[in-house]
Parts: structure tokens; sequence; C-alpha cells
């Protein structure tokens, strides 16, 4: 009877007060897809460059 800071609580506070909640933040997500997409196209880029070089003779 009367447990002091049980792990049984709703709320989840981090080390700091910190609430640690597990939200999927839009805006990583977008960040991450734009980067993994403009290095996948200066790739794609730099293949077609040197394949149409190769291609020219």
């Amino acid at each position: 009877a009367g447990h002091v800071g049980s792990a049984s609580g709703s709320d989840h506070h981090g080390p700091e007060g910190v609430r640690v909640e597990p939200i999927v933040d839009a805006t990583k997500i977008a960040i991450a897809f734009f980067t993994a997409f403009g290095a996948m196209w200066m790739a794609l880029s730099k293949m077609r460059r040197a394949a149409n070089r190769g291609r020219g003779r």
C-alpha cells in the first residue's frame, strides 16, 4: 500500500522530467526522405553522365 515512485504509473517521464513519447516525427521523416532522394538522384545523374561519356565514342 502506498508505493511511491512505482514503475506502473501512467506518466512516462525521462530522467530529467522530459516526457518520453514514441511520436513519429513527420519532419524527421521528410528530411530523411529528401536526403535519400537527393543522394539517389545525384548517384543516378553521375551514372548517366559516365554512361553517356562512354557511349559517345
